[in-house]
């Protein structure tokens, strides 16, 4: 088993709403257009930018987690208190970090995001003064643990009782 690590540079945006705009044309008929946010089109597109660069390969089975490295924030309560380091009040959810990175590296790591096991997603605090990013780590597996992973969480999703 291969992994690959890339990082993503900058704050890490979670996926948003498409939003659905519905509309008439001149000869009376209704449509509907969809439009991204702009903050998940941009993420999209480093991210493909990124990944393209780290020069993946193709795999047919993959395996992502996914880092999102974000900075305390330094709290001065008083004058004659010290600093109060916290965790960053704003934060994207990770689940939704996730899932802009499994679409974009779709068809640059992996042909298609059904055959990608999710390995979990989690925040990093990191020193106020560095920079935040986004980790990706990317494993390639076989098409047994595929199954297996797969297995494991069609049962947990679904919440199904196994007898061992």
């Amino acid at each position: 088993m291969k992994t690959f690590t890339f990082i993503i540079p900058g704050r890490s945006v979670g996926k948003q709403e498409t939003q659905v705009f519905t509309g008439k044309r001149k000869d009376g008929s209704a449509f509907r257009c969809g439009v991204k946010p702009e903050k998940s089109r941009n993420f999209h597109a480093l991210v493909r930018d990124t990944a393209s660069r780290a020069d993946l390969p193709m795999m047919k089975y993959a395996k992502l987690r996914v880092v999102v490295a974000l900075p305390y924030r330094v709290v001065k309560a008083r004058k004659t208190m010290p600093d109060v380091w916290k965790a960053p009040g704003v934060r994207p959810d990770t689940d939704n970090v996730k899932k802009i990175v499994k679409d974009a590296l779709q068809g640059i790591s992996y042909v298609n995001d059904k055959n990608c096991i999710d390995d979990g997603s989690h925040y990093r605090w990191i020193l106020p003064w560095e920079k935040p990013h986004t980790e990706v780590i990317i494993t390639e597996i076989s098409s047994a643990e595929y199954a297996s992973e797969a297995a494991k969480q069609y049962i947990l999703e679904n919440q199904i009782e196994v007898e061992i």
